[in-house]
């Protein structure tokens, strides 16, 4: 006979589902583990049992630089786990791995109230609701300038472009990493520019 009562259809449900019912031990791990400030993580990565746990602006694979937050973990037997990141008090950042996984999935962001993920100036960013980056500045410099990101992107830079501010001259960009790129520059017979006084440009990055 069947039991129409909805409460005993979705325990059955998670009863029966092998990774219904390791998700909602995991949520019960962790409520039952109350916050503690003195619970603090030093790197997201290695986090391994369900739980709340603290992570100061420098932990390891932070959803964002400069800011602390409160992550609930809810890991499987499996070694599937996934993380909620609650930052600066009103950014809410997500991730998971699969188990098997060489790496969990980039952090996705959304946000409620205020938003402390952007600097609006002529040297900024914003981090979208999807996580990709957006970055952009001006610089001064010759060839092999060093440019620094205002925010280092949590995974990876995907590109930059740059404007030159003199017409008679050229620019490019090399060496991209998370963290800033290297300016080349040259003259418009095709030499690097690398002496003469400093040239302005502009630059815009994309990443996540």
């Amino acid at each position: 006979m069947t039991n129409n009562d909805p409460f005993t259809q979705i325990a059955d449900l998670i009863e029966t589902n092998t990774e219904l019912k390791e998700f909602f031990e995991g949520i019960r791990a962790a409520m039952e583990q109350r916050f503690d400030s003195s619970t603090t993580v030093s790197d997201l990565d290695a986090v391994d049992k369900s739980g709340f746990y603290n992570h100061s602006p420098a932990a390891s694979n932070r959803p964002l630089d400069g800011y602390d937050g409160r992550v609930l973990h809810i890991a499987t037997e499996g070694g599937e786990w996934s993380q909620l990141d609650v930052i600066g008090g009103n950014t809410i950042a997500f991730r998971d791995r699969d188990n098997g996984a060489a790496a969990p999935t980039p952090w996705r962001f959304g946000w409620f109230g205020q938003r402390p993920s952007q600097q609006v100036a002529e040297s900024g960013y914003q981090v979208m609701p999807s996580g990709l980056i957006l970055q952009w500045g001006r610089a001064t410099g010759l060839d092999g300038t060093q440019v620094e990101f205002p925010l280092e992107f949590p995974n990876a830079a995907f590109s930059v472009t740059c404007t030159e501010n003199e017409h008679d001259k050229f620019i490019g960009a090399g060496n991209l990493t998370a963290t800033g790129f290297i300016a080349k520059m040259g003259n418009a017979d095709g030499t690097p520019r690398n002496s003469g006084n400093n040239s302005a440009f502009y630059w815009m990055a994309v990443g996540h």
